[in-house]
């Protein structure tokens, strides 16, 4: 992942996008769109101010996508992630059970 700061001179303002490059191309991957919200999240926290959206860069078609993170996918993996560390807590504490799977994430393509 790569953090692009891009100057626009008529609102004389810095937009920060996280740039996330792939090595192969797979037509509508959720999981890669899902890394680049995770990225807009983590630098929204970090420069402390919004990261609305992403880029998505395929090395070998030499294609790029601009990916918006939506209120509700940006809820999805949110809701994901603290299943997972609630699994986790929860086997550290010596209970049993499975791991929440990535299969029922809906994110819009």
């Amino acid at each position: 992942m790569l953090c692009l700061g891009f100057v626009c001179l008529f609102a004389r303002s810095v937009v920060v996008l996280p740039l996330y490059t792939c090595t192969f191309h797979i037509p509508g991957s959720i999981e890669h769109r899902a890394q680049v919200i995770l990225y807009t999240l983590l630098m929204s926290d970090r420069y402390s101010q919004a990261v609305d959206a992403g880029l998505l860069f395929y090395m070998k078609s030499a294609h790029m996508l601009s990916v918006p993170g939506f209120l509700h996918e940006k809820r999805a993996l949110i809701m994901k992630r603290n299943e997972v560390a609630r699994y986790l807590t929860l086997n550290r504490a010596g209970a049993t059970g499975t791991m929440p799977g990535w299969y029922d994430l809906k994110l819009t393509n």
